[in-house]
């Protein structure tokens, strides 16, 4: 999806976001400088209690989808750098191990 379809859908939904530029990109990134791309607000909650690949964690400040199934969480590098990360995109799949 280009960030002019996203930011037809947010309008359509009643969604605030804002529209970012990468004014400029060293080494490997994502996105090459000049890239647009939209990024929608989402509501911040705090996890008292995770338990994530046999580790447990605290007080987890999560970014979460507004939508109504609210499928998408964010628990960032905060948590995901305590794992070995492995993905499988073709079956959609993500195993963490965890770090020593």
């Amino acid at each position: 999806m280009n960030w002019l379809t996203a930011a037809q859908e947010c309008i359509a939904a009643g969604d605030k976001a804002v529209l970012v530029t990468v004014a400029e990109a060293k080494g490997s990134t994502p996105r090459e400088s000049g890239a647009k791309m939209l990024v929608r607000e989402r509501d911040i909650v705090t996890l008292r209690n995770l338990s994530l690949a046999g580790r447990e964690f605290r007080d987890v400040p999560a970014a979460i989808d507004p939508g109504e199934t609210a499928s998408d969480l964010n628990l960032g590098t905060s948590i995901l750098r305590h794992f070995i990360i492995t993905t499988d995109f073709a079956e959609r799949a993500i195993w963490l191990e965890p770090r020593e």
